[in-house]
């Protein structure tokens, strides 16, 4: 015989872990789903370690994956404006790192290639 308090109804444990389930279900959005908000931050002009947060990504990385694999489900002519505009964007960080860290020539070194690796994921 289980005990249960007065003011709690019982419950079976069948609906204990189908309320588990659904609530682990609900926590977070689905890979699909997140790749396109991936897209849609991105495309806002937020940075990848900003997407990653919004999202609750671990790494910056993590929201460059996203944003491609939503990028390889456009079609043609939409990834290639999506691709034309990311290089724009990446443009715009290069003259940024390049000012910014003009007095440091190893981070500048540094930078550079991790935007280098950025450009050519989009090809």
């Amino acid at each position: 015989m289980r005990l249960v308090p007065r003011d709690r109804e019982f419950r079976p444990r069948d609906q204990d872990r189908d309320n588990e389930r659904e609530r682990k279900d609900s926590r977070g959005p689905r890979r699909g789903s997140s790749d396109e908000d991936a897209l849609r931050l991105r495309e806002e002009g937020r940075s990848y370690a900003a997407v990653a947060r919004s999202l609750n990504l671990k790494r910056s990385n993590d929201a460059l994956a996203a944003f491609m694999r939503a990028l390889r489900q456009r079609p043609d002519a939409e990834r290639a404006e999506l691709i034309g505009r990311e290089k724009g964007r990446l443009d715009q960080l290069e003259t940024r790192i390049r000012d910014r860290d003009k007095d440091d020539p190893t981070r500048l070194d540094r930078r550079l290639t991790a935007l280098e690796k950025l450009r050519s994921s989009l090809s």
